[in-house]
């Protein structure tokens, strides 16, 4: 599985489970965050590759990374709201098969106020892998 591969599937999933829960910051793409709204950033981030397994034409291989979704609720009004996005996160991608990209358990840690924008910010992630070589 290519690297295009991977995060297509992976933005796609989310958009099509996610829909107007709240706007999505997407990678390398142009965007305002609402002032005084929810909003999350998915990042990906690829992890080592490795040999999975040896044969006749070039084997397969195991491509590890890790989904990143930070989510921003307004200062001040709790983390109530934020918990419940992260729930919503963390059964989209549980132990999913999302297009041959084979996800774990999900986790998600308090990181407090973000000082670039003020908001209040969660991370929810989940480790992944895949075949390449297939």
């Amino acid at each position: 599985m290519k690297l295009e591969d991977i995060r297509s599937a992976i933005m796609a999933t989310l958009s099509s489970n996610w829909g107007v829960t709240t706007v999505v910051d997407y990678p390398n793409q142009k965007f305002t965050a609402p002032s005084n709204a929810a909003w999350i950033r998915p990042t990906i981030k690829f992890g080592n590759s490795f040999v999975g397994e040896l044969g006749d034409d070039e084997g397969l291989g195991v491509r590890t990374g890790i989904l990143m979704i930070s989510i921003f609720v307004p200062p001040g009004t709790g983390i109530k709201t934020a918990n419940g996005y992260s729930h919503t996160l963390e059964t989209i991608f549980r132990r999913a098969d999302v297009g041959g990209v084979f996800f774990e358990e999900p986790s998600t840690d308090y990181v407090g106020v973000d000082d670039g924008n003020g908001f209040y910010h969660l991370l929810m992630s989940c480790s992944f892998w895949t075949w390449i070589g297939e």
